[in-house]
């Protein structure tokens, strides 16, 4: 019995060596991954390897302009103010993208998708401005750069990337001569800058690569946008309407008079213009106003087109700019009852309504700071188009001169409607209508709380899409900060322009100046186009750097890069002490 109990054992024994070597291959993975350690990437090498991957998209949106060449063939000998930062870009990116490479991902720390965001934006602002840097020619060669110094470049860059629209190109080089020329290439990269601007790189980078970034870095960016409940179809979906926009707002241009039939009375001002449009002009003029840029391919910005129905058409498009994104969803959906019970819808209609009849009533009784006097009629005209252009942080104008149309009171109800800017969700800066809302709304409980019995308690609730959402004191406290938070970087910032710039401006113009930066508008009185002062051009690429990623951006992102610091201090002495 013994025995045959040994034989089957011995059996038993040979059948297991034999499947163990047969399913060797996936024991040893096995095993291997229990007995050693995962290589785990996380910290600073973590931050730099995700900031390579950004790298890439950046250096990819240098390369764009390329596809241009086949349609002006005679602006070929400018491929190298493009392929040099871009491939340098790519190459830079794919080196500190392998510090990724093979290795688990840990979460980014608490705020290090701040300071992630913004070393992305940083660098896409340097490497952004660096065509504007290289020179036209060198020697024989030519590059086909503008040959900008790094201050100007740099303001140019930031000012498409946020956008702004303020443009410091003038002379040969201004948006007018580029379109006689052969610079189709220069505005298509300018129009570009806006255009990934608006959007954001995080959402492009989404729509390639899923969710593994992270929730936070999508909302650090400013998206609140999630159409879906899955991040990366929401991104997808987010970016296919926005695209479609672009391309709507195109063709309303394109079919609207910007088209090589339609002839252009050209305004006093614009006699160097062309007397027709193009596809092209249509195309880079909504790309960069959809997202509320404000770049224009001419001097004169709309104005230089001379025509109501043009500008009717961008009230249209700087209007689908400011609007959130699940607002334009629920509009696709034809959801109108959940639209007009949103309150960033409520108080974009209550302010239109209020602001234009009050603008154009005080610009038609009194003379502009230029001296030009309105009619009720004409006031309208061009105060609703600039009430449009300031409330959705665009820039665009249709007079050869802001300061043809606003009186000093006007400026300053200018200044407060930029500040305000758009709904939350959508391209524009500003304080963000959301923040107003709940700010008005803060007041309006306490008054009635106040007068009311103690012992009654009210709701504290607006309407978001329709349904109905609490509002908690921490959410008052939040808008509350940060509007006066916004106030405060305005005036210090406002202060510098002014001891920086020439005596000739006055506070309220400087100030209605670094209001149209903070708040991505774009919207200028002449302190940046005629100012010389680099430090004065440097403040304003400050006010549009924080104006893009939102002041508690910087503030948490500081705060992360201290500590971080310190830690890394301290780790430092104390292996020192230890070895010692």
């Amino acid at each position: 019995m013994k025995d045959k109990v040994n034989k089957y054992s011995r059996k038993a024994k040979v059948r297991f060596i034999d499947l163990f070597q047969k399913n060797k291959h996936l024991a040893d993975p096995l095993k291997k991954e229990i007995n050693e350690p995962k290589h785990e990437v996380k910290g600073w090498p973590l931050i730099l390897g995700y900031l390579g991957i950004f790298l890439i998209i950046i250096g990819i949106v240098d390369l764009l302009p390329i596809i241009i060449f086949p349609f002006y063939p005679n602006e070929i000998s400018r491929v190298w103010a493009f392929l040099l930062p871009g491939l340098s870009s790519v190459i830079i990116g794919f080196c500190l993208a392998l510090l990724l490479k093979g290795k688990d991902k840990a979460r980014l720390g608490k705020f290090q998708d701040l300071i992630l965001l913004i070393l992305i934006w940083t660098s896409a602002s340097v490497i952004c401005a660096i065509p504007y840097m290289i020179p036209d020619y060198v020697g024989d060669i030519r590059l086909g750069g503008l040959g900008l110094d790094f201050i100007h470049a740099l303001f140019e860059t930031v000012s498409g990337l946020a956008t702004v629209g303020l443009t410091v190109l003038e002379g040969s080089i201004s948006p007018s001569q580029l379109l006689l020329g052969d610079g189709h290439c220069i505005l298509f990269f300018r129009s570009l800058t806006t255009f990934f601007g608006g959007i954001g790189f995080v959402l492009v980078l989404t729509c390639i690569i899923s969710d593994t970034y992270g929730i936070s870095l999508y909302y650090s960016e400013g998206h609140t946008d999630r159409l879906l409940p899955n991040l990366y179809k929401s991104a997808k979906l987010v970016f296919s309407i926005y695209t479609g926009l672009v391309i709507f707002g195109t063709l309303l241009l394109y079919f609207g008079g910007l088209n090589e039939w339609t002839v252009i009375n050209t305004p006093i001002g614009a006699e160097g213009d062309p007397t027709t449009s193009s596809f092209f002009e249509a195309l880079c003029m909504s790309m960069t106003h959809v997202p509320g840029g404000g770049f224009a391919t001419r001097n004169l910005s709309v104005y230089a087109y001379n025509s109501l129905g043009i500008e009717i058409i961008f009230d249209i498009l700087m209007t689908f700019g400011g609007t959130n994104f699940i607002v334009i969803f629920l509009v696709l959906q034809l959801k109108f009852k959940k639209i007009f019970r949103d309150l960033d819808v409520r108080l974009t209609i209550i302010f239109t309504l209020v602001f234009i009849p009050l603008l154009s009533l005080i610009s038609s009784l009194s003379p502009s700071i230029n001296g030009t006097q309105y009619n009720f009629l004409e006031a309208l005209r061009y105060n609703s188009f600039y009430y449009f252009s300031a409330a959705n942080t665009c820039g665009a104008s249709n007079t050869a001169n802001t300061l043809n149309t606003f009186t000093r009171s006007t400026m300053m109800v200018y200044i407060i409607i930029m500040s305000f800017g758009a709904q939350q969700g959508s391209c524009t800066g500003g304080i963000k209508l959301y923040r107003v809302g709940i700010a008005l709304k803060s007041v309006y409980w306490t008054i009635k709380e106040k007068y009311a019995n103690n012992n009654v308690i009210f709701p504290h609730y607006i309407y978001k899409f329709g349904e109905a959402k609490e509002v908690s004191e921490k959410d008052v406290k939040d808008s509350n900060t940060y509007i006066f938070l916004y106030v405060l970087v305005l005036l210090t910032l406002t202060t510098f322009v002014l001891f920086g710039t020439d005596s000739n401006y006055t506070f309220l113009q400087c100030l209605f100046e670094v209001a149209s930066a903070l708040s991505g508008t774009g919207l200028t009185v002449g302190v940046t186009s005629n100012t010389q002062n680099e430090f004065v051009l440097f403040i304003l690429t400050l006010a549009m750097f924080i104006g893009r990623l939102e002041i508690y951006t910087f503030i948490y992102a500081a705060k992360r890069f201290n500590d971080d610091t310190k830690d890394f201090a301290k780790n430092k002495i104390f292996r020192k002490k230890k070895v010692e």
